[in-house]
């Protein structure tokens, strides 16, 4: 083949091929150019060439990149879900349970093999993973938090963007205490009222005097009937309030008021 660029007899080529065409009769056009008509009798000879004849992964491959964007009409949609309708194409072995014969010869065929996964990291890998901050930014880090006071408008806003829903704990609203560990009320009510004895008592541990101190304790047990009055609700530290616990339980085995305990500590 003698290519034109290296040739100035360009036209003459072209005429001469020109003539040699002339009068002999066209192949009949396939349909794969857009806008040619399709010869019946080719097409009749294709559907009988690949009729009870299963694709190879070639031709399926090269018909999806074929039909890859062409959108596919309501009429087509319609007929392909009546072709589908009854068919059990890619499920006969739905519901079907392996036999242990099958299951030992699907182990042992796996057996060796590496998963197409595997090494593969996913999602986004953080930046400073693994990577500890020395020591200058740490020391950075802290001489610009220090004395750091944040606004209520700031702490709101902190609140809320870890409540409900937005918060990682979150159970749908479900309460990991129970109702009785909720002293009888919800635990909305039962957190205000916390909140409001341990503003009356100054987070000061009422045995020990310790400050920063945040539990409530019951003075008469729950089940007394006064056990929600704020007359019987005092705050204790995390240490007097297992001694107090206990002591409550030996003076109530005794007959003693559970006041008493505080009373003798007061010297009352």
């Amino acid at each position: 083949m003698v290519h034109w660029a290296y040739t100035d007899r360009r036209d003459e080529i072209i005429k001469k091929i020109s003539d040699a065409q002339k009068g002999k009769p066209k192949p009949p056009q396939c349909g794969f150019q857009k806008g040619h008509p399709i010869n019946p009798e080719w097409e009749a000879k294709r559907i009988a060439a690949i009729t009870g004849r299963e694709k190879t992964k070639e031709e399926r491959r090269a018909i999806s990149e074929r039909m890859m964007g062409h959108p596919v009409s309501e009429e087509n949609k319609r007929k392909l879900s009546e072709i589908k309708k009854g068919n059990t194409y890619g499920s006969k072995n739905k519901g079907r349970k392996a036999s242990e014969e099958t299951c030992r010869k699907l182990s042992e065929s796996h057996k060796g093999q590496v998963p197409w996964n595997k090494g593969i990291q996913t999602g986004v890998v953080p930046w400073n993973k693994g990577i500890s901050p020395s020591e200058e930014t740490r020391r950075k880090l802290h001489d610009a938090n220090v004395g750091k006071v944040l606004s209520q408008e700031t702490r709101d806003k902190m609140s809320k963007s870890r409540s409900g829903e937005r918060n990682p704990l979150w159970k749908g609203g479900i309460s990991k205490y129970p109702f009785e560990e909720t002293h009888g009320l919800t635990v909305r009510q039962w957190q205000r009222l916390a909140t409001k004895i341990r503003a009356r008592d100054r987070h000061i541990c009422q045995y020990c005097g310790a400050p920063n101190s945040y539990i409530v304790h019951h003075i008469h047990p729950r089940n007394s009937g006064i056990d929600n009055h704020p007359d019987n609700l005092l705050v204790l530290c995390s240490i007097c309030h297992q001694k107090v616990e206990h002591l409550t339980m030996e003076y109530i085995a005794k007959g003693f008021d559970p006041f008493a305990i505080f009373t003798e500590r007061w010297n009352i």
